[in-house]
């Protein structure tokens, strides 16, 4: 994925409108552009336990947790963070997603008031890593040292329903961001429209 980190630090940049510490984990490269604090264990090493690292970096109660192929298309600012950070601690809820509702077979949703859902339990996807802030403690929970992205996603989603945990979507009409790649490295359709709109090259 480092062909992808010039593209994620711009719209990174752009729109991420808020003075925040930006981890980036890696593994024995640095993102070579400023503002990052850099995590880099080694090579070799599952991306649970990476990410696992990382915690010891972090202090607060709450993180927000980006993968570097979803690339921000919209602004995030302080208000938008803590109007999300405002309703977890209302709802007590480990983690909410800001993303727009996809059709019913990928998440199961029920909603609870306005543009606000949470996942039920036998939901898949609990573990959903598109964007969205989690509680540091449940992340760390959660996230088992062995698995890799797809693996927390989809085989750590059993156990997370035994959690019984509070998951929640601020549901949007558009999301914020474009998830660029996908399994594989297959590239997203979309993305020349992306590029464009963006003043992106390859």
């Amino acid at each position: 994925y480092q062909p992808l980190w010039k593209n994620f630090d711009i719209l990174f940049k752009r729109y991420w409108n808020v003075d925040t510490k930006n981890i980036f984990v890696g593994e024995t490269i640095e993102i070579p552009y400023d503002g990052y604090v850099n995590i880099l264990p080694g090579l070799n090493l599952p991306w649970g336990t990476r990410i696992l690292q990382s915690f010891e970096q972090i202090d607060t109660p709450y993180v927000c947790f980006i993968l570097e192929d979803y690339y921000f298309t919209e602004s995030i600012t302080s208000q938008f963070l803590e109007e999300h950070i405002s309703i977890l601690e209302q709802m007590n809820a480990d983690k909410i997603m800001f993303d727009k509702i996809y059709p019913p077979n990928v998440y199961s949703l029920r909603n609870i008031a306005n543009d606000l859902y949470q996942f039920n339990n036998h939901s898949m996807y609990l573990n959903s890593i598109q964007p969205a802030i989690w509680k540091t403690e449940y992340l760390k929970t959660v996230l088992q040292p062995s698995y890799s992205p797809w693996q927390f996603e989809l085989d750590g989603n059993a156990y997370t329903q035994t959690l019984n945990p509070t998951i929640l979507l601020k549901a949007r009409e558009k999301s914020v961001y474009f998830n660029y790649a996908r399994v594989g490295g297959r590239v997203s359709d979309g993305w020349q429209d992306i590029f464009t709109k963006e003043g992106l090259t390859l």
